[in-house]
């Protein structure tokens, strides 16, 4: 019995300094991780495909359709809003506004709710109001008229008292529509 209590105090003694002698611990630097490795890939199947097709496509350069093109980009890469292609450049443009989409419907929505009593006193939301109601995506047009129609029917503003977004250039912009 007194054995085997010398043996786990003297391990726990060697455990114990190898801790202390082995310093503080030192965190990895972070980073995006790497995708994970398929078994295709482990195996090396791709990268040997890629290396037979660099080596036999158009190898005496009489054939150059035949070699590989670079890959393609996403329509809203921000690379692509620095083409000198006109279209390439406004299909960026294009498809970066419809993405944003959700965004200016949920805006629309909380300045809707706001009202144009307190914070308008410059007319910055009624301004904001009235360009959404004349975006060039259809659902954000759709989503602004429901949600002025939604605070008129609220009536007036619970801090301030005055009344909903009613104004003279929102109701031209929906006389115009």
């Amino acid at each position: 019995m007194t054995l085997s209590l010398r043996r786990s105090g003297t391990q726990a003694l060697i455990a114990i300094l190898a801790l202390l002698m082995a310093g503080p611990a030192r965190a990895q630097v972070g980073g995006t991780p790497a995708p994970p490795v398929t078994l295709w890939q482990f195996l090396g199947i791709p990268q040997g495909i890629k290396k037979l097709q660099g080596a036999t496509r158009n190898r005496r350069g009489n054939h150059p359709n035949l070699e590989p093109k670079p890959p393609m980009r996403a329509i809203a890469d921000p690379r692509n809003l620095e083409s000198p292609d006109p279209s390439i450049k406004k299909a960026a443009e294009v498809k970066t506004a419809e993405d944003l989409k959700a965004q200016k419907i949920k805006a629309v929505k909380y300045l809707a709710s706001i009202g144009c009593g307190c914070y308008d006193a410059d007319g910055g939301v009624t301004a904001a109001l009235a360009a959404s109601m004349q975006d060039c995506t259809e659902d954000v047009r759709y989503e602004t008229i429901n949600a002025v129609a939604e605070a008129a029917e609220n009536g007036a503003c619970a801090r301030c008292g005055e009344g909903c977004c009613c104004n003279k250039e929102i109701l031209t912009v929906l006389a115009k529509l």
